[in-house]
């Protein structure tokens, strides 16, 4: 389970995009909920894992098809997952909660 310790309000990446729903964990990691369009299938899911997770081995990704949600809770920082997934093909977007 999973106990959340801090949240802060937003965080804005070098793209100048605002990411609301940023969270510490208590073990340090930091959790994302981004807006990610293009992804429709099982490979969709697998290519934007595998970019988050070549920054961070330990990195959880749960991807959310039908509302193109992506959570991530990893170790690195906005700004390399945000690079990592539009550089597999997959632009992000926005927040998907503000």
């Amino acid at each position: 389970m999973l106990m959340q310790v801090q949240i802060v309000s937003a965080e804005t990446c070098s793209l100048g995009k605002d990411y609301s729903r940023v969270i510490i964990n208590e073990k340090g990691n930091t959790m994302y909920e981004l807006q990610v369009e293009g992804m429709s299938c099982g490979g969709c899911v697998r290519g934007v894992t595998r970019s988050v997770q070549a920054l961070d081995a330990g990195a959880k990704v749960a991807v959310d098809l039908d509302t193109g949600k992506v959570s991530i809770e990893a170790t690195v920082g906005l700004d390399a997952i945000v690079a990592a997934i539009s550089e597999a093909g997959y632009p992000v977007t926005a927040s998907s909660q503000k």
